[in-house]
């Protein structure tokens, strides 16, 4: 479970910065999960070749089509007091004696969630969820930045749908355990700001100058996705420079130039460098102010 009550270090334990990372429920609990899916891969020349012959340049594009699409069953899902609020959890183990708003008198006598006191926890709500993803993968040559070597182009489209997502509280009524949405548990490791304003903070809700604490993070219920790689080799293969690009389509992006050097066979060295901006709280901008790089040393065993 998650603190979510609002005071002076933002969301988590009482001045206490890493408060609500320690009380993360694991989801490694999560029961056995029913997925369908399939896949579907295949060269294009191969495609154009059934309605062109040799003399014709679509005979040679020398590009490989992939597709996989899985659907996932009842998915578990958390919910922001359901499962992510502390107080929530206390209320509803002593029988909703707390009388907490968040609670909204759901686990006393007669409530509608009455059956659930004295429970230390409840199960996650379900969801099903639907992926797919379609890529291209090109070889081309650009002879006047690699004269002895081709290029790499990798395409994909990724697209995620959880049915019956949650994203908002029903207008018109106060956020309460009978009035959730469906959050994903994350804290930033940053310094937190002072509320300035309780009840808005509790929720993690906008005005209230302490969304830096948020531990629960909304997620929409279509994701768009899309990604570029490009590579190649010099030197023999032995330096393979690359650039990665990924694109959020909620309004955030990485940008991942990098390269692997073989300078001393069995030695190598890899290095990239990660930029991520872009809309917060969405997609790729849960990270978006995680910036980093990465220097490897490998060394090959025969």
């Amino acid at each position: 479970m998650i603190s979510s009550g609002a005071n002076a270090t933002g969301r988590g334990g009482i001045a206490a910065l890493a408060g609500a990372e320690r009380n993360v429920r694991s989801a490694a609990e999560f029961e056995r999960i029913q997925v369908t899916g399939g896949s579907l891969s295949f060269p294009v020349n191969a495609l154009t070749g059934m309605f062109v012959g040799s003399d014709n340049p679509l005979y040679y594009i020398y590009t490989t089509f992939r597709s996989e699409v899985a659907f996932f069953q009842n998915y578990p899902t958390m919910r922001g007091y359901t499962h992510g609020d502390s107080t929530v959890a206390f209320d509803r183990f002593l029988g909703g004696t707390l009388n907490a708003p968040q609670s909204a008198g759901a686990f006393q006598p007669g409530g509608p969630l009455a059956f659930q006191a004295g429970r230390r926890t409840v199960k996650y709500a379900k969801r099903d969820w639907l992926l797919w993803n379609i890529g291209l993968d090109h070889n081309q040559w650009i002879n006047w930045l690699n004269p002895n070597n081709s290029f790499t182009l990798s395409a994909q489209q990724f697209f995620t749908n959880r049915n019956g997502q949650h994203t908002t509280f029903d207008p018109g009524r106060p956020p309460s355990v009978l009035n959730d949405k469906d959050v994903i548990a994350g804290r930033k490791r940053a310094l937190q700001k002072l509320v300035t304003n309780a009840a808005a903070a509790a929720t993690c809700q906008p005005g209230t100058g302490s969304r830096a604490g948020c531990s629960l993070w909304e997620f929409p219920g279509q994701d768009w996705l899309t990604t570029l790689t490009v590579n190649t080799q010099y030197l023999g293969g032995n330096l393979r420079p690359s650039f990665t690009f990924f694109y959020d389509w909620s309004g955030s992006w990485l940008v991942q130039p990098g390269v692997d050097w073989t300078f001393w066979d069995p030695f190598r060295a890899s290095v990239r460098y990660n930029y991520l901006d872009g809309r917060g709280n969405r997609g790729l901008g849960f990270s978006n102010n995680k910036d980093n790089a990465c220097v490897e040393l490998q060394y090959l065993v025969h």
